[in-house]
């Protein structure tokens, strides 16, 4: 899995838990091998607030994944708010940097609800994660198996600078405490270096820093005006000491002061800070390719059909008809709301056609998430997303019913939502139209030349479906196994 589906993944999972009581204790349920704890305070925190401080650190270029991310996440904050969600962890171990993925931790009074929210967005994750919701008398977990495991056994639990210092800063809005046990200190004591190379002239010593710090916390808060802390509990007053002697030249260099007191150490990172050591990470220009923009156009118009699903727990229709059968509106018109294009829906008559003299205005206001990056080959206003429309076929039938997620007993992550077309059959974007083609010329027509197809499927996640895989291709658009 990319790196960007599993991030995406992992912001999607920061959103969510709930906690009767502030700081739960975790004793009895944390990772033994846990060496990182994130909480969020799932109360407090703001979406517009929250992208107010990403926003500029990924740039003008990243807007509509981003615009896309918050529809998101304030959809699944308010579903959380609605089942008395407060709080959430998640718990990551030493193994999860390699072949394991991040532990959920929701304590909860009322689990049965808690589970509910939990499954319908375990329906977005990619199946190859394995993650299972579990059980536990402190609430709901959510993990792999081997991880699970762990957590109940609670064999081999040492103390450890995390599970002293995770309850710290519980009151802030976000915070994540890094510490390791002794065992793993020891042996990256034995192999850490006294000194950094010379070359890069910063006067540290890695194996101090591992001996001397106990735990390390990211404190953000986001109440009032953005504010992030970075905070080292030292084993004493004296190593802190030393560690400023070490610290303060190059972090003063950098236009940082450091903190001290007592045993402890911090450095407050402002807004402008922030978007210095973070920006050059989202401006490499490796991302901008037009597959990708398509690709994260795709993925927007997913997540926003899983919006409008917990809206009205079912999909929007293919398209829909008046009294008389006309054909008026495609679907993805009624996804615009969930693409921040809000005022632009309320533009649409909804009980006229695509064509009629005020709706034809709006052809030309097509949204970029809808267009064909890298191609100034088609009309103003046509797309080459589109739903598959075949004999079986989960969109196929010239009605305006409403699909639901239970009808696709394959599982999401098996079926086909869109995909794109050939460009010959582009389509205007407003029109209910789409891909339509028999069974016996399906594969021909849906590769047209192309060696592989971009789809976007029913879990949101976004990948190609190679010409050499085609035998599969029907089922892939039933959702039932080709058995329509």
């Amino acid at each position: 899995m990319d790196h960007l589906k599993r991030t995406a993944i992992a912001i999607t999972f920061l959103c969510m838990s709930t906690v009767p009581l502030r700081a739960a204790d975790l004793t009895s349920l944390l990772d033994p091998n846990a060496c990182l704890l994130l909480r969020i305070d799932v109360a407090k925190i703001e979406v517009p607030q929250l992208f107010e401080v990403v926003n500029p650190i990924v740039g003008e270029q990243n807007k509509p994944q981003m615009l896309s991310a918050q529809v998101l996440l304030a959809g699944v904050l308010q579903s959380l708010r609605d089942a008395k969600v407060e709080e959430l962890y998640v718990s990551l171990a030493t193994q999860d940097l390699s072949d394991s993925f991040p532990a959920l931790i929701i304590p909860s009074s009322q689990p049965a609800r808690v589970q509910e929210v939990v499954e319908s967005l375990l329906a977005m994750v990619p199946p190859e994660l394995e993650l299972h919701l579990h059980q536990h008398p402190l609430g709901v977990v959510v993990a792999q198996s081997k991880t699970w495991q762990r957590m109940v056994a609670q064999a081999n639990v040492q103390a450890s600078g995390l599970r002293s210092h995770y309850q710290d800063y519980s009151d802030a809005t976000m915070n994540a405490t890094l510490g390791f046990n002794q065992d793993v200190k020891d042996a990256v004591v034995d192999v850490w270096p006294d000194q950094l190379p010379a070359e890069l002239r910063l006067p540290l010593s890695p194996r101090r820093l591992m001996r001397d710090v106990d735990a390390l916390s990211l404190v953000c808060e986001m109440r009032s005006q953005f504010s992030l802390s970075v905070v080292a509990a030292c084993r004493d007053a004296t190593s802190a000491a030393q560690m400023t002697s070490e610290l303060q030249p190059v972090l003063q260099s950098a236009g940082l002061e450091l903190k001290q007191v007592d045993s402890s150490l911090s450095v407050d990172i402002d807004q402008e800070w922030l978007n210095k050591l973070l920006r050059p990470l989202f401006h490499s220009g490796k991302l901008s390719t037009p597959r990708m923009q398509v690709s994260n156009n795709m993925k927007r118009i997913a997540m926003a059909l899983h919006n409008f699903h917990s809206a009205f727990e079912a999909c929007p229709p293919r398209m829909t008809v008046d009294e008389s059968g006309r054909e008026l509106l495609s679907w993805r018109v009624f996804l615009l709301p969930y693409l921040g294009e809000e005022a632009l829906y309320k533009q649409f008559r909804l009980n006229e056609p695509w064509d009629s003299p005020h709706n034809r205005t709006l052809v030309d206001k097509m949204p970029a998430v809808f267009a064909d990056v890298g191609n100034s080959n088609l009309p103003s206003g046509h797309t080459r997303l589109q739903v598959v429309l075949t004999d079986g076929s989960v969109w196929d039938g010239n009605d305006d019913r409403l699909l639901q997620f239970q009808d696709i007993t394959d599982g999401n992550s098996n079926t086909v939502f869109f995909l794109v077309a050939p460009e010959d059959r582009s389509v205007v974007w407003s029109q209910p139209a789409d891909f339509e083609v028999s069974r016996e010329g399906l594969v021909d027509a849906v590769f047209a030349g192309r060696e592989s197809v971009l789809a976007a499927y029913f879990d949101s996640s976004i990948r190609p479906i190679k010409l050499e895989d085609s035998e599969r291709l029907h089922a892939q658009l039933t959702g039932n196994g080709g058995k329509r």
